[in-house]
């Protein structure tokens, strides 16, 4: 089972698995809904391994390709990663709390208390 990277209209990355081999993903997106593919408008799209996508699955809408591999855009995964801890404590965070996220969070951070 192949997996493929897919840099979508908006610029963030998507993830499709293709069961079958001998299959291209121009040859699945070709077979999707008109609608679909309007709404995704796949820009371009390169195999990676499971271990090429950072931070898992929580931060899989954070996800960019720069050009050369599938990276975090930090803001956005500041975001999500602030959300995740809002949700797990049950309130906000206070201001200094998001402060301390923003200042000392680094890619590498964000992978390890997501995962």
């Amino acid at each position: 089972m192949k997996m493929y990277a897919l840099t979508i209209a908006d610029d963030t990355v998507r993830v499709m698995q293709i069961v079958r081999d001998g299959i291209s993903p121009s040859e699945v997106i070709s077979q999707w809904h008109p609608l679909v593919k309007a709404r995704m408008g796949v820009k371009s799209f390169r195999e990676v391994q499971k271990t090429d996508l950072p931070g898992g699955p929580k931060l899989r809408h954070a996800w960019v390709d720069n050009g050369t591999r599938v990276v975090l855009d930090i803001p956005k995964a500041r975001i999500l990663r602030r959300k995740q801890l809002e949700a797990d404590l049950g309130r906000k965070l206070t201001d200094p709390e998001i402060a301390t996220i923003n200042s000392k969070f680094t890619e590498k951070d964000l992978e390890e208390v997501v995962v």
